[in-house]
């Protein structure tokens, strides 16, 4: 078990820090950059859908529902605004936490 932890980790070290450790004349193509700009847009729709596909399997209570949508509300508008992804998530998951607490 520990083994496939370390390969694990490793695997991920490695697939991350090469493109730290690339040389500078060996640089990613100009596509592969472009295309990576994408990324936090691809990730948020895949939470997005899969979000919504488990509260229609589940028939989720509107309560929860419409946290959830406010949830997002803000933290689309917030990234819409100041372009801070790190800032956009944070809030809405302070959001989310924060009025489910109090419910």
């Amino acid at each position: 078990m520990i083994s496939i932890i370390l390969g694990m980790a490793l695997v991920t070290f490695f697939t991350r820090a090469l493109f730290i450790m690339l040389p500078e004349r060996h640089s990613l193509p100009k596509k592969m950059i472009e295309a990576m700009t994408f990324a936090p847009q691809v990730v948020l729709t895949a939470i997005v859908v899969s979000t919504v596909s488990d509260l229609a399997k589940n028939k989720g209570s509107l309560e929860y529902i419409l946290l959830m949508f406010g949830s997002m509300l803000l933290a689309m508008s917030l990234s819409y605004k100041t372009k801070n992804l790190s800032l956009s998530v944070i809030a809405g998951l302070a959001c989310f936490f924060g009025i489910q607490a109090l419910i």
